[in-house]
């Protein structure tokens, strides 16, 4: 080691700095900590009783050991958790981290929140990047960008868009606003207060558009709603349409759409909406089902 007035270096050697109590996850007691800075203390008071934490700031509390906290006024409480920027953030379970933003909580096991505003990962490994109000509480969930979206699903995944929500396991909304995707595997994307409550269903743009049915979907826009009760019925689609219902009953594939034409269908399925289509190369009037003179 050497000193001048202004610098010290430590040329080929380790620097260790310990608590004393004989191990790095032993009880905390406040010492062993590498501080950068003066570490001012909140003016309310701030907890700093953990050890072997390495601290850039001020106005932080960390009470546990092994972890990183920098930036102001952040707060770290579990072994190996980290706070490395931003403000006002916490990580309080085991390994999580907060990567700056303000106002974010990494509250589940290494969870991890990345930038944005009052967005928490509160599911087991947990990922939330950039946005503002965002919640993965679901194990191995994801939400990117946005604001105020949900991913209570496991393996859920939400990308922009505000208000959309993935509950199911592995279900995903891309986009759009007030979407959900409810079953497994389910899938919105775009579009407003669309929503996928059938297995493997998807609704594709459009708004307030229902695809409940497994293996069902909907495109386009307008009001509609497509339902296969059960594998017999699956898979059925819509496309456009005004309040359009289509269900496939008897043959495996059933498409619909208002001004288009149904296809591979056996019988007249239910069906309402503003605009004629064709049946058979008839015309049908969608309101009453009647038959239009050509």
């Amino acid at each position: 080691m050497s000193a001048s007035t202004s610098d010290t270096y430590f040329t080929g050697c380790n620097v260790h700095v310990r608590d004393g109590s004989g191990d790095t996850d032993g009880e905390t007691n406040g010492l062993g900590n590498l501080i950068v800075g003066y570490d001012e203390a909140y003016v309310l008071g701030s907890r700093r009783t953990g050890s072997h934490n390495f601290v850039i700031g001020s106005e932080h509390s960390y009470t546990s050991y092994g972890g990183i906290v920098a930036g102001f006024y952040n707060t770290v409480s579990a072994p190996y958790a980290s706070v490395t920027g931003g403000a006002f953030n916490t990580a309080s379970m085991n390994r999580a981290v907060v990567g700056g933003g303000e106002r974010n909580r990494a509250a589940a096991l290494a969870g991890v929140v990345v930038g944005g505003t009052d967005n928490v990962a509160a599911g087991e490994h947990a990922f939330v990047a950039g946005g503002a109000g965002n919640a993965a509480r679901g194990k191995q969930a994801a939400i990117v960008g946005g604001a105020m979206k949900s991913a209570p699903g496991t393996a859920a995944l939400v990308a922009g868009g505000s208000g959309n929500r993935a509950e199911g396991l592995c279900a995903s909304v891309a986009g759009g606003e007030l979407n959900q995707a409810l079953a497994a595997n389910a899938v919105v994307t775009g579009g407003s207060y669309n929503r996928a409550s059938g297995k493997r269903s998807s609704v594709t743009g459009g708004v307030r558009l229902s695809s409940t049915g497994d293996d069902t979907s909907v495109r386009g826009a307008g009001v509609s709603h497509t339902d296969a009760p059960d594998a017999e019925h699956a898979p059925a689609t819509v496309r456009g349409g005004q309040e359009a219902w289509a269900e496939s009953i008897r043959r495996p594939e059933q498409t619909a759409g208002a001004g288009a034409a149904i296809r591979d269908a056996e019988v007249e399925p239910a069906w309402y909406g503003d605009n004629p289509f064709k049946l058979e190369g008839r015309d049908f009037n969608p309101r009453v089902g009647d038959p239009l003179a050509e």
